[in-house]
């Protein structure tokens, strides 16, 4: 609490100080590390010296092991914006706490996403996929990745074929055209852009890659409209390069 207390009057050198010296104090190195993150973030306004003190809270917790204290310095690292300290605390969290494993994939998805990890975010939409088979966001979402990452043609050729009753779905008809796009069947690239439903209701990402394939399949025009229009500040580098093609 006298930790706080210090914060809330905007003392965060003494707290930094404090803690630099910590003899005789009760309290865990993750806990210490964790709490001169928060104080050299707000001494410095910048991340570099509170990313090291989360990564020493991150080895501290043994990797996820100590739960609310794991817990409370990814949810540090994000407010901080650190996304790459934030998912190895969510990834951590996921494997070492069963009960909790499906909330941290989450949450480890969308750290991923905010840091443009296209790898971290495969993996972990992976993970979902298999904790629930049955949940076709999941499923869609990581053909979707692993098309736009180039990886894995072939299965996902094979997903997309036993997915015939999605044909009303956007993202899988995006990914129908995307899987013709990487076996270089432009007929077929044009035949499934044809078919999306609604292009409206693809998230900004996938906006991009269908202004790609557009702009790929001599629609220029068209994919120009929609690529001048989508924030590009969220966008993963993979997706990135799809939408300079119709720019």
């Amino acid at each position: 609490p006298y930790l706080q207390a210090y914060g809330d009057l905007g003392r965060w050198d003494e707290v930094d100080k404090m803690l630099s010296r910590p003899a005789g104090m009760a309290v865990s190195s993750a806990f210490i590390s964790l709490w001169r993150a928060r104080a050299t973030l707000k001494i410095d306004n910048d991340t570099a010296r509170s990313r090291q003190h989360l990564a020493t809270a991150y080895e501290a917790t043994g990797h996820g092991r100590e739960p609310t204290l794991a817990a409370a310095a990814a949810s540090f690292a994000e407010e901080a914006g650190i996304w790459d300290i934030a998912a190895l605390f969510y990834k951590g969290l996921a494997e070492h706490q069963p009960k909790s494993r499906l909330p941290m994939l989450e949450k480890l998805r969308q750290a991923a996403l905010r840091g443009r990890d296209i790898t971290t975010l495969m993996e972990s939409t992976d993970k979902l996929s298999a904790l629930r088979p049955e949940s076709p966001q999941y499923r869609n979402d990581s053909i979707y990745l692993q098309l736009v990452n180039g990886e894995k043609l072939e299965m996902n050729r094979q997903r997309l074929e036993a997915s015939s009753d999605d044909s009303k779905d956007s993202i899988i008809q995006l990914c129908r055209a995307l899987s013709a796009y990487r076996f270089g069947d432009l007929a077929g690239v044009r035949q499934h852009l044809k078919t999306i439903p609604d292009p409206k209701a693809l998230s900004p990402g996938q906006r991009a890659v269908h202004a790609g394939l557009l702009s790929v399949s001599g629609q220029v025009g068209s994919a120009f409209q929609i690529a001048e229009q989508i924030p590009t500040i969220l966008l993963l580098k993979e997706e990135q390069i799809f939408l300079q093609r119709a720019l």
